[in-house]
């Protein structure tokens, strides 16, 4: 055989690798686009059951406010009628109801494809008047090292309550945002799920996007204190029930 001739071989085989690499690459894209797929289906009838659940609450506020409304009307030609002070107590304290509402018929209106998504570099102060707002803000300061807007986004568990010692801690080692301690870079978020657990709390699924074409989540609990949503920061325990550091990550899925 001529060294053209082994060549040539050498350059046919060569071309065959290169050509089984490329048949494999492409098998291994079109099984994750299947497998993206169906996690998206999944993603998507959560919503609509998550959509559906809202609607019904709403409603019941809606129904409250409105009855209450009308009989604080009724009674306020009797002022001698008992009941009148009570009723506007109530009417008082239902009143902020109507915040809850408006914020709750906003995240009725967003569909699958509405769900927030940011690069790094489009995140703003959103503000913390609603669960997604407060998450992008936290996001924006931990990105930009405002200390004293990641200190007033962030909030102790009400079930399982750390100590201010340790909450305060937990706040000054979390300076960096979420995905830094992964040594990966991350080019934005992208928000796959709400779940509202309460009228004043929600979990929302975030996704890390990265460089590398890493997306990895985590569910991050929100919760709404004097008006302003915050992230929830969680007591973790070991299998003896001692209080080891707090994180953002609840182990306990029903709390």
């Amino acid at each position: 055989m001529t060294k053209f001739q082994k060549f040539t071989a050498i350059f046919l085989i060569v071309a065959l690798i290169a050509a089984i690499g490329v048949a494999l690459h492409e098998v291994t894209q079109a099984r994750d686009a299947r497998a993206e797929a169906q996690k998206l289906r999944a993603q998507q009838a959560s919503l609509a059951r998550d959509l559906a659940n809202l609607q019904a609450e709403v409603s019941n506020l809606t129904n409250q406010l409105a009855g209450l409304f009308a009989e604080n009307s009724r009674l306020r030609n009797n002022p001698n009628d008992r009941e009148l002070l009570k009723l506007r107590g109530e009417v008082t304290r239902l009143r902020p109801l109507q915040d809850d509402v408006v914020a709750l018929q906003k995240m009725l209106n967003q569909s699958a494809a509405g769900l927030a998504q940011w690069k790094t570099n489009e995140l703003t102060d959103a503000g913390r008047a609603t669960p997604i707002d407060a998450l992008q803000t936290y996001l924006y300061s931990s990105q930009n090292t405002n200390a004293a807007n990641i200190r007033n986004g962030i909030v102790g568990d009400d079930v399982d309550p750390p100590t201010q010692e340790a909450l305060q801690d937990f706040i000054k080692s979390e300076i960096d945002h979420p995905g830094t301690e992964l040594d990966m870079d991350v080019t934005g978020y992208k928000i796959l799920s709400q779940t509202w657990l309460a009228s004043d709390k929600v979990r929302v699924e975030l996704q890390l996007l990265t460089t590398g074409g890493v997306g990895i989540s985590g569910p991050f609990t929100l919760r709404k204190v004097d008006g302003e949503w915050k992230l929830v920061a969680f007591n973790t325990r070991n299998s003896e029930g001692k209080i080891g550091k707090l994180e953002f990550i609840n182990e306990n899925p029903n709390q």
